[in-house]
């Protein structure tokens, strides 16, 4: 997210750039105020885009601090980049079998009620 906000930032940086010669190129008689004009529309609209962008960067941080049991008023000590991210070199063929307390629970009542039915209801069979 934050490799996004900072692209967009550098294609703002430009786009001011841009304009700013666009704008010079009127002054001198180069181009129509419609290319000025069609510059500040196209730079407005990556500004635009920005807040949003920066406010979902906000929302994740928030959720990555709530999920990992730190107030969301502090900021986040562990920060990483994806592309620093790397999926393992080999994956398993298939998932894990499910193991523990809820499957030996529905394991039991199973096995206790052939016909599917869950305890506490009678069966019509």
């Amino acid at each position: 997210m934050r490799e996004q906000i900072a692209a967009y930032q550098e294609i703002i940086a430009s786009q001011a750039q841009q304009l700013a010669v666009t704008e010079q190129q009127f002054d001198l008689g180069g181009t129509s105020q419609a290319e000025v004009l069609a510059q500040q529309s196209s730079l407005e609209q990556f500004r635009a885009n920005l807040p949003p962008l920066q406010l979902e960067l906000e929302q994740t941080r928030h959720q990555l601090a709530t999920l990992i049991g730190q107030s969301a008023d502090k900021p986040l000590t562990e920060q990483f980049k994806l592309s620093d991210l790397q999926l393992p070199q080999q994956l398993p063929l298939s998932l894990p079998s499910k193991t523990g307390t809820t499957t030996s629970r529905y394991s039991r009542t199973r096995s206790a009620y052939p016909c599917g039915h869950r305890p506490n209801r009678r069966c019509r069979r």
